[in-house]
């Protein structure tokens, strides 16, 4: 496991990967719901750096006690291209009151800096987390407004591919912005070989990411234009290691629920 910044340390931490070994062979049930997508808008921070990604962002809101809240997000792609993907806590969380309102997600957020920032029309998270709180389902897909000239998500921040039945001791790349590191105001990433929790089926990965991470992107295939497939998004952090639910079935019936919007 490794975790680096954008500028000026890259690398910070090295350590043993939970599982090690490696890559384990994909089950047969794997599937692609969408490919990548490279923007169309050259805009963005002027950031230059091995992993930073405009494809991945903030996302702000005011949660259900109306306090300004904020997690980890990244834009997946879709027929609509308008889609982001996050943590289902995000959206809902009976303990801060239930439903988060006034979402705006900011693509390629640096340091203040950002790509043109897109309200939601719709926030969906998983009916597994909203009924019952169960973390092997805390994901959640939201669905963006265009900008005022009509130009969507997909073409100012590209988006990311969406695999589901990924399997496990994966090579990941896993991106957010915790509070921990720069008050959540930079890109920070931990890469190596995903886990497995055997009693709920989650990845699980060394990253010493906090309050403000959840729902930031596990990527595999992670490219240097920034560029993945989302297999996951980050849930919890006990004792500094990474839980993040598997993508199966109920998320790839959440994802249809919405891709069209």
């Amino acid at each position: 496991m490794r975790i680096a910044r954008i500028v000026p340390v890259l690398a910070l931490l090295a350590g043993v990967v939970l599982t090690g070994g490696t890559a384990q062979a994909a089950p047969a049930g794997v599937e692609r719901l969408a490919n990548s997508a490279a923007p169309t808008v050259a805009e963005g921070p002027a950031v230059k750096d091995a992993w930073y990604s405009k494809t991945n962002g903030k996302l702000t809101y005011i949660n259900g006690k109306g306090e300004e809240a904020g997690c980890s997000a990244s834009s997946v792609n879709s027929p609509s291209g308008r889609l982001v993907v996050t943590a289902g806590h995000c959206v809902y969380r009976a303990s801060t009151g239930g439903a988060s309102t006034n979402f705006v997600y900011h693509p390629g957020f640096h340091q203040g800096v950002r790509l043109p920032s897109f309200t939601v029309a719709l926030a969906k998270a998983a009916p597994q987390w909203r009924d019952g709180g169960d973390y092997r389902h805390d994901y959640a897909f939201l669905v963006t407004n265009n900008q005022p000239d009509g130009k969507r998500l997909v073409d100012v921040a590209g988006a990311h591919g969406l695999i589901i039945n990924s399997g496990h001791r994966l090579p990941v790349h896993v991106a957010g912005y915790p509070w921990r590191w720069d008050n959540g105001e930079s890109q920070w990433y931990c890469w190596g070989t995903s886990g497995r929790e055997v009693d709920t089926n989650r990845h699980t990965m060394g990253c010493d990411g906090n309050d403000g991470a959840s729902g930031g992107p596990w990527l595999l295939n992670y490219k240097p234009n920034g560029l993945g497939d989302v297999i996951s998004v980050t849930s919890t952090n006990p004792n500094k290691i990474n839980h993040a639910p598997y993508f199966g079935p109920e998320a790839k019936a959440l994802y249809l629920s919405v891709a069209n919007l």
